[in-house]
């Protein structure tokens, strides 16, 4: 079915909150499903794997530790949750630690799913002045949401071949770069890298979302409002009495 902006993002939303997202993190969540899929960056396909882990999965702290191989980059440790619960304090970590050091912060997520949520939240919460990346696997394609200080974005795309950084078997993984210095309009990254979507691209896409709207399969519509129903309350004859949070005030 197409539904408008609005709509999509704001049953997102409910869906988010009657599965136990918290405050703050459902806002964010249900807009980067926008900011993506509107972009034409599939989010519908992770958002539909993620209502039934988010079921069975409440959030949980991100566990912290050092690289193994001694480069020093961050590694938050996700224990296989999906990106909705943990992207926003991912990218809050990278962007204090890269604050911190006045220079370039790497950050790895590992042993999280639906990382694409994870460049959909980069979007919105960018680091003023300074250039910043998600890398992730989406199949078996690495792909790069490149944010310039100014806001602008572009998508690029590896070879298969090209540098691994899987979080574990079975499991996918997320980079977040933030260059202390804002130097650059665009982060650096290797020529194995190719612009795939360009930042005119980007908003050509957002155009005609707008204007013809998103479609949403049936059966995930169906199940995003199964869950929004759950932020309802039952009407009782007291209820309607009172009405909505009226509560025993009286004028």
């Amino acid at each position: 079915m197409i539904v408008s902006w609005n709509e999509l993002q704001r049953t997102c939303q409910k869906a988010f909150r009657g599965l136990g997202v918290p405050a703050g993190v459902d806002d964010e969540s249900s807009f980067a499903v926008l900011w993506l899929q509107a972009r034409g960056l599939d989010a519908l396909t992770p958002l539909d794997a993620a209502l039934s882990m988010l079921e069975h999965m409440p959030p949980r702290p991100l566990e912290f530790g050092l690289d193994g191989g001694g480069s020093g980059v961050n590694v938050l440790d996700a224990g296989g949750q999906n990106a909705v619960s943990v992207a926003s304090d991912a990218i809050d970590f990278a962007i204090a630690r890269a604050t911190e050091r006045a220079s370039r912060a790497e950050v790895l997520v590992s042993q999280v799913e639906g990382a694409v949520f994870i460049a959909g939240t980069l979007a919105q919460r960018r680091a003023p002045g300074r250039c910043a990346a998600v890398q992730w696997r989406d199949d078996r394609v690495r792909r790069r949401l490149e944010v310039a200080p100014d806001g602008a974005c572009r998508v690029a795309v590896a070879s298969p071949d090209g540098a691994d950084f899987s979080g574990g078997p079975g499991r996918s993984a997320v980079r977040i770069s933030i260059d202390g210095s804002g130097r650059y309009r665009w982060p650096e990254r290797d020529r194995s890298w190719r612009t795939d979507i360009d930042e005119s691209e980007l908003e050509r896409q957002v155009m005609h979302s707008l204007s013809h709207g998103i479609d949403v399969p049936d059966t995930l519509w169906s199940g995003l409002m199964e869950f929004a129903r759950r932020t309802l309350v039952p009407a009782t004859r007291e209820s309607r009495e009172r009405g909505a949070g009226g509560g025993n005030d009286v004028d």
